[in-house]
C-alpha cells in the first residue's frame, strides 16, 4: 500500500512539473504553430523512474494539462495518446537513468512524438500543415531529449532515485 500511495505522488508531482515546464517555459517555432519547451524531458524522466501505468498517466495528464494552459485544446485528445506511448520505450529496471537502453528510448520517444503529431495536424488540418510541422517537431523531440540527458545526469550524480525510493 505505501509503494502504491509513493508512485502515486510521484505521478502527479511529474505530471504537473511536465505541465509546467511545458506550458510556462516556451520558445515559439520559427515555422509552424508551436512551441519549444522542456515538458518532455519530465516525461522522459517519469518513464525511467517510474512504474507502468504511472508514467503513461503523468506523461498524458501533464502534457494534456499544459495544452489546456496552452490554448492548444483541439491537441487534448492526440496529446494525451502520444504523450503516454512515449513512456513505453524507457526502463526503469537500472540503478541508472541514463542507461543504453533509455538512451535508445529517446530515438523511439521521438519517432512516436514527430509521426504522432503528423497525424494529429493531417487530421486536424491538411497534409501541408503536417509536412510544415515536422521539421519543429522533430527539433523539440531533440531539445526534449538534450534536456532530459541534462537532467538525468544530475539525477543520477545526486542518487534521486535511490533516496526517493523509486
Amino acid at each position: 500500500m505505501k509503494k502504491t500511495i509513493q508512485n502515486m505522488v510521484a505521478c502527479a508531482l511529474f505530471a504537473a512539473l511536465t505541465a509546467a515546464a511545458t506550458a510556462a517555459v516556451r520558445i515559439p517555432l520559427p515555422v509552424g504553430h508551436g512551441y519549444y519547451h522542456a515538458g518532455d524531458a519530465f516525461i522522459y524522466l517519469a518513464a525511467a523512474c517510474l512504474p507502468q501505468p504511472y508514467a503513461a498517466i503523468s506523461a498524458a495528464v501533464g502534457a494534456s494539462f499544459a495544452d489546456l494552459l496552452s490554448g492548444f485544446t483541439v491537441y487534448i485528445p492526440f496529446t494525451f495518446f502520444i504523450k503516454a506511448l512515449m513512456t513505453l520505450a524507457f526502463t526503469r529496471a537500472s540503478r541508472h537513468i541514463i542507461n543504453l537502453r533509455n538512451i535508445l528510448a529517446l530515438a523511439a520517444a521521438s519517432f512516436i512524438s514527430v509521426a504522432g503529431y503528423y497525424a494529429a495536424d493531417a487530421f486536424i488540418a491538411e497534409s501541408a500543415a503536417a509536412v510544415s510541422g515536422l521539421y519543429g517537431n522533430a527539433v523539440q523531440a531533440a531539445v526534449g531529449g538534450a534536456v532530459f540527458l541534462a537532467a538525468a545526469a544530475l539525477f543520477d550524480k545526486a542518487g534521486v532515485r535511490g533516496r526517493i525510493g523509486l
